[in-house]
């Protein structure tokens, strides 16, 4: 008895518990089972916009939603392609299990919100399995195990027949293959394609749910399959598949099999008509370039980060598409080629996305190394009944780098088969959808609970209606409307209509969105102590922390909220965090004028109570200085504290409000390659103080002068180093391990946390605690996956809750709007394609972001930029900052080259600059009369000792200076009036040219801007010690004699000592005692002489080769110029600044990124040897760009390996080196440059054509000395030897031949037999003197010089004529002598006899003959 009892408390027990799980309701226990209970639903239909009511299913989706099975995301959107979640799938299978067992589904809603219907599945045996995350998508396979328990076996009588084996991707061994067989056989699936394919692994969308759970619940609605079975009249499997591929009836059983009639379509990709759709028709364009690489005339490009697509539409199924696309992976392939991604659709609403392993493709290497691929798609697997094809770009590439469309081939199921075209586009045509896009507005409502739309999304959408209103009136009066401006209206008002339909109220999970925040809210009150000694906080503070921890509690436990209302709880809390971590008393009295934290309401940045919104600049020389002077233009250096200021004086000048640093540096960069360069990370993985120091001072600096910090942590780029060479130093190799590898990202997570608590030196104040920092980005234009992005924006807000989380990802990321932990997004904006790209890119953005987060325009380059500005003003966004200022430098002039300047450097820089100065204050809502004027303050000028070199450091907002000297300090004279500052390189000093030497002088300058001046500077003293700049000329003798010292003089031609060490006495001799006082023009004819002898002297090394051509570009473009062809070449005039470059020395660059272009050049003599050097961008071009092709006829080429040598590092341009050996018998050169993926080209600086020198050749000098028994060496005719001159002082020359007094002319003949001299006369060089008296006489002529092959016959020779110097005659100090150098460079053939004629003036003023020098080779 006892025994009986047990077991009936037993089965009461069981009953309860079971009971326990099943809806509470009433009439859920009074219920029977059964499928009955599925026809007993009283809800009415819902409707959905999204839903249209000519779709496959549209009845599905409404019996599924009046059955309770599924809901829709709001009021009115359904949304049927997004994916079915873990989550969704058990809570339609809970509902079904429930509305069969009891009559009813009624949950009381958990946290989360799927964890009754988890709990519900797990104690029913639907599913006791566990899922690591429930809110990924489900595959086909898991919601069929999922479902198919929520009904009883029996349910489930077989209609059809399948057999065993019979699924084509299903095997029997399957884990869920009896789940899947048994909705086959009982009509629920029916298949994806023909042949009864399951795709098992692919992911199931809500429209085709709608329909299996339909059929789950009507067995009316089930159809019947036949697999792996023959009948009567059937020879063949037979299936049947779900929706969307065959939304038409299914074929019945025994219908004939006929052979397939197909069409060959193709769309040669030349222009955009075959076209159906568009996701943003201005996006998508024609590329016609690089035809020689890809060897494809023409194809579509879609220059976006964005995951853009165009859709294709034909009049019958699709049988198969094979696709050719091209790509460019650049030096490195740096970004990583990336599938495009298929989908089809048989309605043009409902698409399915073909897995990536149903889809072959090839690859074909086109050019090398790294260079441009051919990718060919083949898609055989096209479920059947599709008519549209969708072709997605990759997600995520930058302009130059973007796979382009060249050929599409589809076959499809007709004999007629062709394109659908779509509707015209025509005025009339925009005008219809603009009518139905207001008929469908009148339906929508608004409102503010979870499911309702937005409000003010349809004010938005207003907008683009009354924009395409405009773009309607304008074109419908045209003869020739524009079909590209309508078309993009088109795809735009789609565009924005769906988006407007999906910007509704979502439920927020406020676990996971608000209790994150109040738990970091709790521990930092219950760590912190009021007080007034350091690091505590001020009295009051705990209590109103207290207070918003309560409410932000209470909200997380109050009913359903929507998730904007969350976030403004989340935002509420931080700020608070915020106010609470400033009223911490700071061990130092910082004089921060900031008096709260940036905050976030919605897409608006607030500083305490007011809405902050900035027009500004990146000021990249915060940390490290790149191009920082004129002294050293190719080093970077930490920045001075007086360079940082003066960049934050310009930016609070131009009212800037914020500005944008570079990355933090990291060692192993571009510019951080030495051990002693400038970083922060060494590659020992440690942090530099020496760094922390510099960064403590800039911050120390903003704080002073109420500029705003926006700081990203790591840049994707190698320039001052990067993701990769974080990843190197923590055990990783490439940009990829940064992202994928844990302890990479474990190592990130470490350095982040020890650069938001460093306390800065300076203030006291944690960085973290700092409110001179706006955000925190996480890095610059990262391509980073969104779960990095979103683990890494959550670590920075948990140990930091007073900054804003910027996504350093290129590109507004979709995930990044959801993600609750990042506050701001942004985008950079280069390479227009049209005026108005940049500004109509910045506008989608903008309309992408508008309500959800603050968006700020992170980067722009100058072109168009007004337009960029006055679409930020007009648009009322959060920020915009353009690329990039550049500041004054420590050694005076600016830093930079290229950069901008405030004022700026030309006309129309400085133009550009003030309408930032206006936008800038415009933004603030400040008139432009309102703008504050502009204060100068005094210039620094530094200490020199020479008046050719005058340096001051230069005052923020100066447009010029005036220069002053005085003898007195009282009587001041203007020098130089308006003295413009030139940037790095480019900058020369101002220089006093009427200065006397030895004499005492006092200098000050005064900045200028307009009528506004500053204080005088401070005041220098200078006592000249000469009247000229002989500097340069001083450095290159000490050259030349060094050269001489330390070379070998076995090693060089006979001569060539000589030659050189006489040069450098020569130049001696200018700015010496010995000459009489030089005027700088010959100062700086002498240097210029000494440089030609220093590398004549380097070519006459043995075995060296000998200059035939050099062109250095100033004669491009010109008839003089030294190539004889040329194509798609231009001259780039403006000083780049580049390494060893000027502005005497233009540079030569290709016309554009999408073509090749050449330098042709000939020599008579053979090339045995090439050098070409220019400029290079490492990061973003490829050396091998850059080809030599040679030949010997100008008919048939062949190309050169080529070697190159690359120069120090200077600010993203390295200067480069390149050079190759000739093969015999090479008369023509070209210099090919290949099309580049981006506007980085490789810039052309000199091309030199050589030709060998085979033995060590002579350089036969005449001096005219003496042979031991006192007699000259080279008989004369008229001339007397004079040695030990003293009629004039010049040490150069010792001897020289003099008139005898005859009236004859006299010569000096040279005769290579003579001089037992074999080999050919190369180049003929005469020094002689003339007395200044009779210069302008018309006795005084140059020398004569004959050449002769049999020494009988003659011809006079041209030559130049260079004055090196005057010498003072020593018995008479007021006459004077020139000497004059007469080169011949190139002789005629087989000279075997030279003859020199100088004819006689008068017996005291006769000319010279000095020295002559034969080079013979």
């Amino acid at each position: 008895m006892k025994e009986i009892q047990k077991r009936m408390i037993a089965v009461l027990l069981c009953v309860v518990l079971v009971a326990g799980l099943l809806p509470t309701t009433a009439a859920a226990t009074a219920a029977k089972s059964g499928m009955e209970n599925f026809k007993k639903s009283t809800s009415t239909n819902i409707y959905y916009n999204d839903i249209p009511s000519e779709s496959w299913y549209f009845d599905d989706v409404q019996k599924a939603c009046t059955l309770d099975f599924m809901r829709g995301y709001s009021k009115q959107r359904f949304a049927p392609d997004a994916d079915i979640t873990i989550a969704e799938a058990l809570a339609i299978a809970a509902r079904i299990h429930s509305i069969y067992y009891t009559g009813s589904a009624l949950f009381s809603q958990g946290t989360p919100w799927y964890q009754v219907y988890v709990n519900y599945a797990n104690e029913t045996g639907i599913c006791t399995e566990r899922f690591d995350d429930y809110g990924r998508a489900a595959t086909r396979a898991e919601f069929v195990r999922i479902l198919a328990k929520a009904l009883p076996e029996s349910e489930f009588s077989s209609l059809g027949m399948v057999a065993d084996g019979a699924i084509p991707d299903v095997l029997k061994a399957d884990v869920d293959a009896k789940a899947i067989y048994l909705l086959y056989r009982a009509g629920v699936l029916t298949g994806t394609d023909s042949a009864g394919s399951f795709a098992p692994k692919a992911s199931i969308r809500r429209c085709e749910v709608a329909a299996i759970v339909t059929r789950m619940a009507l067995p009316e609605l089930r159809k019947a399959v036949y697999l792996g079975v023959q009948t009567a009249n059937r020879g063949k499997n037979t299936g049947t598949h779900e929706p969307p591929q065959d939304p038409s009836p299914t074929p019945e059983p025994g219908t004939p099999s006929e052979p397939e009639v197909t069409s060959q379509l193709t769309d040669p990709c030349e222009t955009l008509d075959f076209v159906y759709a568009f996701s943003d028709a201005s996006v998508f364009l024609i590329d016609t370039g690089n035809v020689a690489n890809v060897g494809d005339n023409a194809r579509i490009k879609c220059p976006s980060m964005e995951a853009d697509y165009i859709d294709y539409r034909f009049n019958a199924p699709i049988r198969s598409v094979t696709l050719t696309s091209y790509y460019h992976g650049g030096t490195t392939d740096q970004q990583g080629y990336k599938p495009y991604i298929f989908a089809v659709s048989s309605d043009g609403s409902t698409w399915t996305t073909l897995p990536q392993d149903s889809i072959t493709t090839e690859r074909q290497d086109l050019t090398a190394p790294i260079d441009w691929y051919r990718y060919t798609y083949s898609l055989t697997s096209v479920p059947f009944g599709a008519t549209y094809l969708r072709v997605q770009w990759p997600e995520g590439y930058t302009v130059g780098y973007a796979t382009e469309l060249g050929n599409v081939d589809v076959t499809v199921l007709s004999e007629t088969g062709e394109f659908v075209r779509r509707a015209p586009a025509e005025p009339d045509t925009l005008r219809s959808e603009i009518e139905e896009y207001r008929q469908l507005l009148t339906n929508i409502t608004e409102g503010d609970d979870v499911g309702d739309i937005i409000r003010g999304s349809k004010q938005e959408f207003e907008n683009y209606l009354d924009a395409a209103q405009n773009i309607y009136e304008r074109e419908k009066g045209k003869e020739s409307p524009d079909a590209r401006v309508i078309l993009i209206e088109q795809s735009r008002l789609k565009n924005a209509y769906e988006r407007m339909l999906s910007n509704v109220h979502r439920a927020a999970d406020t676990a996971k969105m608000l209790m994150p925040s109040i738990v970091q809210a709790r521990a930092l009150l219950e760590m912190a102590e009021e007080g007034t000694a350091p690091g505590q906080y001020r009295s009051g503070a705990k209590e109103e922390l207290k207070n918003a921890i309560s409410d932000a509690e209470a909200i997380a436990a109050g009913p359903e909220i929507t998730e904007s209302a969350a976030c403004n709880a989340v935002n509420m809390l931080r700020t608070a965090m915020a106010r609470f971590g400033a009223s911490k008393v700071s061990p130092q009295t910082s004089q921060s004028v900031f008096h709260s934290f940036v905050t976030r309401s919605g897409d608006q940045l607030m500083d305490g109570e007011q809405v902050l919104r900035f027009a500004s600049v990146n000021i990249p020389n915060t940390w490290g200085m790149e191009r920082p002077s004129w002294k050293n233009a190719d080093k970077l250096r930490r920045p001075a504290a007086y360079e940082q200021e003066d960049l934050l004086k310009t930016v609070q000048l131009l009212g800037g409000q914020v500005a944008r640093t570079y990355t933090f540096p990291i060692q192993g960069g571009s510019s951080t390659k030495s051990e002693t360069s400038v970083y922060l990370l060494g590659r020992d993985g440690t942090l530099s103080n020496d760094e922390f120091l510099v960064i403590d001072q800039m911050l120390a600096l903003a704080n002073e002068y109420g500029i705003r910090l926006i700081i990203p942590f790591i840049d994707n780029w190698e320039h001052h180093g990067g993701i990769k060479q974080f990843a190197q130093i923590f055990g990783g190799e490439t940009e990829a391990d940064f992202y994928a590898n844990e302890s990479v990202t474990a190592a990130f997570k470490q350095y982040i946390f020890q650069i938001l608590n460093h306390v800065n030196s300076i203030t006291g104040v944690a960085y973290k605690d700092d409110m001179a920092i706006l955000a925190w980005e996480t890095g610059n234009e990262l391509n980073a996956p969104s779960g990095w992005t979103a683990e890494i924006a959550a670590y920075i807000k948990s140990i930091d809750a007073n900054h804003l989380v910027l996504d350093g990802k290129y590109g507004v990321s979709d995930d990044a709007l959801t993600d609750a932990n990042i506050d701001i997004v942004s985008n950079h904006y280069y390479n227009p394609a049209t005026p108005t790209d940049i500004a109509e890119r910045v506008q989608r953005d903008i309309w992408k972001t508008r309500g959800r987060k603050a968006f700020v325009v992170g980067e722009y380059g100058t072109q168009y930029a007004q337009s960029v500005m006055d679409t930020v003003a007009n648009e009322q966004i959060a920020g915009s900052l353009i690329w990039c200022l550049y500041g004054h430098s420590v050694d005076g002039g600016y830093c930079g080259d290229t950069d901008l300047h405030y004022p700026g450097k030309s006309e129309s820089q400085n133009a550009l600059m003030e309408h930032l100065r206006e936008t800038a204050y415009a933004v603030q809502g400040i008139e432009r009369e309102q703008i504050p004027a502009i204060t100068l303050q005094p210039p620094e000028l530094l200490a020199t000792q020479t008046q050719f070199e005058i340096v001051w450091r230069g005052s923020a907002g100066a447009a010029y200076y005036r220069l002053e000297r005085s003898m007195d300090q009282e009587n001041w004279l203007t020098i130089i009036d308006q003295f413009k500052e030139g940037d790095g390189a480019a900058y020369h000093p101002a220089q006093d040219k009427t200065a006397a030497a030895n004499t005492t002088y006092y200098y000050r300058v005064i900045a200028v801007n307009g009528a506004v001046e500053s204080a005088a500077s401070n005041i220098i003293t200078l006592t000249p010690l000469e009247s000229v700049d002989t500097r340069a000329l001083k450095k290159t003798v000490a050259e030349a004699r060094t050269l001489a010292e330390q070379e070998n003089e076995e090693e060089y031609a006979s001569g060539a000592f000589r030659v050189l060490l006489r040069a450098a006495r020569i130049a001696e001799n200018i700015y010496s005692s010995k000459g009489a006082a030089p005027t700088q023009a010959q100062i700086d004819a002498a240097e210029k002489h000494l440089q030609t002898a220093i590398e004549t002297f380097s070519e006459s090394k043995i075995g060296s080769p000998t200059t035939l051509l050099y062109d250095n570009m100033t004669s491009f473009g010109t008839d003089a110029a030294a190539y004889i062809q040329m194509e798609n070449m231009k001259l780039e005039t403006s000083y780049s600044g580049r390494p060893g470059n000027n502005t005497a020395n233009p540079l030569v660059m290709r016309t554009s990124a999408d073509a090749e272009g050449y330098l042709l050049y000939y020599s008579d003599t053979a090339v045995t040897q090439i050098r070409v050097d220019g400029f290079i961008q490492t990061n973003c071009n490829d050396p091998s760009k850059l080809e030599l092709w040679v030949s010997s006829d100008n008919m048939y080429f062949s190309r050169l390996t080529v070697s190159y040598s690359e120069g120090t590092y200077n600010g993203g341009w390295y200067p480069i080196t390149y050079t190759a050996s000739a093969p015999a018998e090479t008369h023509y050169v070209k210099v090919l440059l290949k099309a580049a993926s981006i506007s980085y080209n490789i810039e052309l600086d000199g091309v030199r054509l050589y030709a060998s020198q085979n033995s060590a050749g002579t350089l036969y000098t005449d001096d005219f000395a003496m042979d031991s028994n006192g007699n000259n060496l080279i008989p004369a005719s008229f001339f007397n030897l004079v040695q030990k001159p003293q009629s004039y002082e010049h040490a150069a020359f010792d001897h020289y031949l003099a008139f005898s007094g005859s009236p004859y002319a006299g010569y000096v003949t040279y005769c290579m037999d003579d001089l037992q001299k074999d080999g050919i006369l190369t180049e003929l060089t005469v020094y002689y003197a003339y007395h200044y008296d009779v210069r302008n006489s018309a006795d005084n002529t140059t020398a004569k010089i004959e050449v002769s092959s049999d020494g009988e016959a003659w011809k006079a020779l041209s030559s130049s004529n260079t004055l090196l110097q005057e010498v003072k005659n020593g018995n008479n100090p007021t006459a004077r002598f020139g000497i004059v150098e007469q080169r011949i460079l190139q002789l005629p053939e087989n000279v075997r006899y030279v003859r020199i004629t100088l004819n006689p003036v008068t017996k005291s003023w006769h000319e010279r003959l000095l020295n002559v020098d034969l080079r013979i080779s």
